[in-house]
């Protein structure tokens, strides 16, 4: 038994370097296919380079048995449906304004041969496995080997894919990501924007879609709203990785509008680091602190409001630090009928009430043509 336990140390014991855009991808996949991709990732370091033709990656199935606990005879079966979603997974960016966007499939083969399986990376996706140089995000393998469920593993890979995010740092060991509701079941895989229902409906769209209908036309009866997510899902998850790794994180859901429907949800999350790797951290939350009071002041300055330095870092200190607080409450004041003749003022009693637009508020941004920044 120690053997075994010892075996699977060493095979967990790796870091892995994973593509924010591939983490944030809307993608549907079963845990084990997941887990086989985030295997394959710490040993592509090892094998290849960005100059690399091909990347294919090969283990013993024993490996993913040790790592998993798993000694079902349905491995095989299993390992086939995740080779199958392996296979069909894209990865999508996209630029709204230019109109751009770039499709990248995962893998172009998989087989399972004499105990061993093999991936064979579709060769256009190479730069977003190797050697990557700025946005990608650390995990250990061995918390992401910890999740008995792949919704826990999707929030927790996003959730920390923001970590050192300025933007979303609210103050020195603290973040906030605000998703929309029910953007984030696409985001963790619970609805697959990529089931041929939708295809002719996204055909029509142009991002940010309109995830509230798409889930409709998944999902006609609504059987999986808010309270449904939370009592299934959400709960389940946020307390899985509580418990396996090393953030705590907590979901508040923002309610607008008529009936207090939830509309996004936001989720704050501290990461407690090994000693040694805490002053690396100091030094970058001095950084992360400055930039943000200069950034509300250039924000406001620029849409033509009186504005010290001073009301900045005050704004920013109301804020906690938290960039999109204070973004929010600049979209509410941009939003008003009235003239505010205060709006230093006003911004920092919305972001005391931790007030949100409603829809009409965001409607009349849209007529004045300003276009809402999202929090990722």
């Amino acid at each position: 038994m120690e053997k075994h336990e010892d075996s699977s140390a060493a095979l967990l014991n790796k870091k892995i370097c994973k593509s924010n855009a591939m983490i944030r991808s809307r993608y549907s996949i079963s845990l084990l296919g997941e887990q086989c991709l985030n295997y394959s990732l710490s040993l592509i370091s090892k094998n290849c380079t960005k100059d690399s033709k091909n990347v294919t990656i090969s283990f013993p199935v024993s490996d993913i048995k040790l790592m998993t606990g798993c000694n079902s005879s349905r491995i095989y079966a299993n390992l086939k449906t995740a080779a199958k979603e392996l296979m069909t997974t894209i990865f999508v960016s996209e630029e709204p304004a230019r109109n751009n966007f770039n499709m990248k499939i995962l893998a172009s083969n998989a087989v399972c041969e004499n105990g061993v399986f093999t991936i064979y990376f579709n060769d256009k996706i190479i730069p977003d496995l190797v050697e990557l140089k700025e946005k990608y995000t650390k995990f250990m393998l061995s918390e992401l080997f910890s999740f008995s469920s792949v919704y826990s593993l999707r929030l927790y890979e996003f959730l920390k894919s923001f970590y050192h995010q300025k933007k979303n740092m609210v103050s020195k060991d603290q973040y906030e990501v605000s998703v929309g509701f029910p953007e984030i079941l696409f985001i963790i895989g619970v609805y697959n924007i990529d089931d041929p229902r939708v295809e002719k409906f996204l055909d029509r769209q142009k991002p940010p879609y309109d995830y509230g209908a798409i889930a409709k036309i998944l999902d006609p009866a609504n059987s999986m709203d808010f309270g449904r997510f939370n009592m299934r899902i959400l709960k389940s998850a946020i307390t899985e990785i509580n418990q396996c790794t090393q953030m705590a994180v907590t979901s508040i859901p923002n309610r607008s509008g008529r009936g207090g429907k939830v509309e996004r949800i936001t989720f704050s999350f501290s990461i407690t680091l090994p000693e040694e790797e805490q002053k690396d951290e100091s030094l970058i939350n001095a950084e992360i602190t400055q930039d943000i009071s200069e950034r509300i002041f250039k924000e406001m300055a620029i849409a033509g409001y009186d504005i010290s330095i001073k009301d900045a870092e005050e704004i920013s200190k109301q804020a906690g630090g938290d960039y999109n607080r204070f973004y929010t409450a600049f979209n509410l004041l941009r939003a008003s009928k009235e003239e505010i003749k205060n709006p230093v003022a006003y911004i920092l009693s919305c972001e005391k009430e931790r007030h949100i637009a409603s829809r009409a508020q965001l409607g009349r941004l849209k007529e004045k043509g300003i276009i809402c920044q999202t929090n990722f």
